[in-house]
């Protein structure tokens, strides 16, 4: 007569212990995987965005849209009783989905409020920030002004200046769904903006803060989230777990429309900056090799 044989407790416990094994090489190469994915869309989607950005252009005499416009009809909404329109309202219609706003490694945004569009809302929270220094610059000589939009052609090295990079989401600012800073009705806001490294006079552009601590993104915007963008001027830097941004990396899309994923030293090339330097503190070393000017 043939018994059957039971797997004694000694046994099962070493099968554990190899599924335990197995489990703790596997999962973090999932989490990389998972990682690796969601940095590729991310990728993708700025790399659409700059292609409507150039359609854009295209189609306005090579001419690239402002970081806002105040004028109607069609706006999608009203701030401070002024026609609102943000350059991802005015590229829509270039693309497919407004999904594409969304960087696939920034937290979600909050919650649609009540009676707003999902299309309409995630145009007025893009999780990828427009380079207006760069692109649309605000002059000091005549605030407040309108932005003055430059041409393609117009620009220095289409390859070497940035158009648009990932920057933080609405549920990491200090604001609600739909909050903004803005600074007055002819001037920039702070949903759809990225700033550069060295801010003012940049040669002679209005913006918002340098980077580098206890600027206005450090201490009051982000309140410390360097992953969200908190020292390098609303440019989130995904992977970045302390103030050295140390693993750190920003999903860029340039004006000749190539995208790269880029460590916040390569694209603070031209300045002094570096993680632990106040705000304020950031001057230009080599005006060449800075990205953000365009010029």
């Amino acid at each position: 007569m043939r018994r059957n044989r039971a797997f004694t407790l000694i046994e099962l416990l070493v099968v554990i212990a190899i599924i335990a094994i197995l489990a703790a090489i596997l999962f973090p190469v999932f989490a990389q995987a998972k990682a690796a994915a969601k940095r590729s869309a991310a990728l993708s989607n700025v790399k659409q965005l700059g292609l409507a950005s150039l359609m854009y252009a295209s189609d306005n005499d090579d001419v690239f849209h402002p970081l806002v416009t105040w004028d109607g009809p069609g706006q999608p909404a009203n701030v401070g009783g002024q026609p609102y329109q943000p350059w991802s309202w005015l590229v829509l219609p270039y693309m497919k989905t407004a999904d594409l706003f969304a960087d696939p490694l920034a937290p979600s945004l909050e919650a649609t409020p009540t009676g707003w569009p999902a299309t309409t809302y995630k145009s007025l929270v893009p999780q990828f920030g427009l380079n207006y220094v760069g692109v649309a610059p605000y002059s000091t000589a005549s605030f407040p002004s309108l932005a003055a939009p430059r041409s393609q052609s117009a620009l220095g090295s289409v390859a070497s200046t940035v158009l648009m990079a990932a920057k933080f989401s609405n549920s990491e600012d200090n604001l609600g769904a739909l909050g903004l800073y803005w600074w007055g009705a002819p001037m920039w806001t702070s949903p759809v903006a990225i700033d550069p490294p060295y801010c003012y006079n940049a040669p002679d552009y209005w913006c918002t803060d340098d980077w580098g601590s206890g600027g206005f993104y450090d201490a009051t915007h982000l309140r410390g989230n360097v992953a969200a963008g908190a020292i390098t001027g609303g440019v989130s830097m995904r992977g970045a777990s302390d103030r050295t941004l140390s693993g750190g990396r920003a999903t860029v899309v340039w004006t000749d429309g190539h995208a790269t994923v880029s460590a916040p030293g390569s694209l603070a090339r031209g300045t002094n900056w570096r993680p632990n330097i106040p705000s304020g503190d950031v001057q230009l070393t080599n005006v060449e090799e800075f990205v953000w000017d365009g010029l």
